[in-house]
């Protein structure tokens, strides 16, 4: 939550971008459905991938939002003349170009890829991760299928036609940086960060543009105005912390991988030429990546409709959740124990290590003024309300490693399922796999009717959950009655049932009722 400027992960119900909108042609996916499918969604969200693309675009595309990313971003300012059929052709030629001569990959990408936040550097698209890229499946089975080095044949997605190559993951090196952002018409997205003592922005994209050259300019002639030009300048919240990105691993998943990329390239102290990316046109500089002392929180975190204008926002208002923040700190002050429960019904479950630059601006200081076991005052960031428990860091686990490579499971892994389906939707497969497994289970009487009532209860309450990560805790407690009820042997056969099932979803197989 606290560990980008632009986190994609929710800090609460209904703050996550939403998948694009699928729009895709004739093309039929060039690779069959990889097992990455039946990870996990931790296991998916701690792997990167390295890769670059070439992107033709056609009329049929998408066009405006830009290729590969979650936020709102309309990076394509005007639309494509060429059709569908036009597109893949050229698409294809270049994949043959390719084939004969892959160290042409950069300048190919250089002078025919249609998307401008890549086009400069090759192509390369970074570490994404692969929690990420799920949403475009027919992307990760192609980056799976090949090897780092390699070209994938022609990808569809809603943006046009893509070539890949898998890139290898760049030694280790640690980073870190500010930046200046300047937002624009055409990035919505920076509402979720936009900070909260200005107006939202009111520009456009060329105005900004003209804007970050004559910034550049004035750092080039003077680099210690820097922290200057973010305060008067920057529309990111973290101007708060003079737009302190914090210290990340080269490798690790971030919101923000176009900025690293570009990070990587400076020297300390260096600025950047302005770049394109999901925030809006950013403008960074190289600080010294030196060791940031950590602090343990348990956090929660109410969110609220980050636009005022936003009249059909499922979320409530900056005033109602202010009111609802309060309510819940005199509550949880009285008693602590009940921070759980609001967790489950809001976020965040997991307790997180913040650092300086990696946590959301403004609940670092307060966490660092109050003693281990007590509660900050409410914090407000611009889309949602933080109150954190500070912890004794010994009682937090470390920072999971980096994967880098992608994960083929042999079987389903069910946090997957429960992490990255719809409530309804695990309810409807709830209720439609339980008469079925029954059957097969040949449970008699005695068995049938808690059997069906455990399904029963566990499809309802997958309906009355709104943080995923709370349906792997209904699961793994019906799972244990399940246990209880059918004993060793048959609960065995059970699991074998239910990864069958899955399976046969995951890759479109014709399964009857269970195979």
């Amino acid at each position: 939550m606290g560990d980008s400027p632009a986190s994609t992960k929710p800090v609460g119900q209904g703050t996550e971008p939403t998948a694009p909108k699928r729009r895709l042609g004739h093309l039929p996916p060039p690779y069959p459905p990889g097992r990455w499918r039946l990870a996990s969604s931790d296991e998916l969200e701690l792997t990167t991938v390295w890769a670059s693309h070439i992107l033709i675009r056609h009329t049929d595309a998408e066009s405006k939002q830009a290729p590969l990313t979650l936020m709102e971003w309309s990076l394509h300012r005007q639309p494509s003349k060429r059709p569908w059929q036009q597109a893949l052709t050229l698409a294809q030629d270049l994949e043959r170009r390719l084939r004969e001569k892959p160290g042409d990959f950069n300048e190919i990408a250089t002078h025919h890829s249609e998307d401008p936040a890549t086009r400069a550097n090759g192509g390369q698209l970074g570490a994404m991760s692969a929690v990420d890229l799920s949403v475009w499946p027919e992307v990760l089975d192609a980056l799976a299928a090949i090897e780092p080095g390699e070209i994938s044949k022609v990808v569809e997605t809603e943006s046009g036609f893509h070539i890949f190559r898998r890139d290898p993951p760049p030694e280790s090196e640690s980073l870190a940086g500010r930046h200046i952002v300047l937002g624009h018409d055409d990035v919505p997205g920076l509402r979720l960060t936009h900070r909260t003592d200005r107006a939202p922005v009111a520009r456009s994209h060329d105005e900004a543009a003209t804007l970050a050259l004559e910034l550049v300019q004035q750092l080039n002639e003077d680099p210690a105005r820097f922290a200057q030009l973010v305060e008067a300048y920057s529309d990111s919240e973290d101007s708060l912390r003079g737009g302190d990105l914090g210290v990340w691993s080269n490798q690790e998943r971030t919101n923000f991988r176009l900025e690293l990329l570009a990070m990587a390239k400076l020297d300390i102290a260096q600025v950047s030429s302005p770049i394109e990316t999901q925030l809006g046109i950013q403008i960074l500089v190289r600080d010294p990546a030196s060791e940031r002392t950590e602090l343990g929180a348990s956090v929660l975190s109410l969110p609220y409709a980050a636009s005022a204008a936003a009249s059909d926002s499922p979320l409530p208002s900056l005033e109602q959740a202010q009111k609802k923040a309060e309510e819940v700190r005199s509550i949880l002050l009285r008693d602590p124990s009940q921070l759980s429960a609001f967790q489950q019904a809001y976020c965040c479950l997991e307790a997180q290590r913040w650092a300086p630059g990696r946590a959301p601006p403004g609940a670092l200081p307060a966490l660092q003024k109050v003693a281990v076991g007590q509660f900050t005052p409410v914090v407000r960031t611009a889309s949602a309300l933080i109150i954190a428990r500070r912890l004794d860091l010994a009682d937090v686990p470390p920072r999971q490693p980096t994967r880098l490579t992608i994960p083929t499971p042999l079987g389903p892994q069910l946090g997957r399922l429960v992490r990255s389906t719809q409530p309804a939707a695990l309810a409807r497969f709830c209720r439609e796999f339980a008469p079925a497994a029954q059957a097969r289970l040949d449970l008699g009487s005695q068995l049938a009717e808690p059997f069906a009532e455990v399904h029963a209860r566990l499809a309802t309450a997958f309906e009355g959950v709104h943080e995923p990560s709370a349906n792997e805790v209904l699961m793994n407690e019906a799972f244990e009655r399940l246990r209880e009820l059918l004993g060793e042997a048959r609960y065995a056969q059970y699991r074998r049932l239910l990864d069958d099932r899955i399976e046969a979803k995951v890759f479109g197989l014709t399964a009857g009722a269970i195979r």
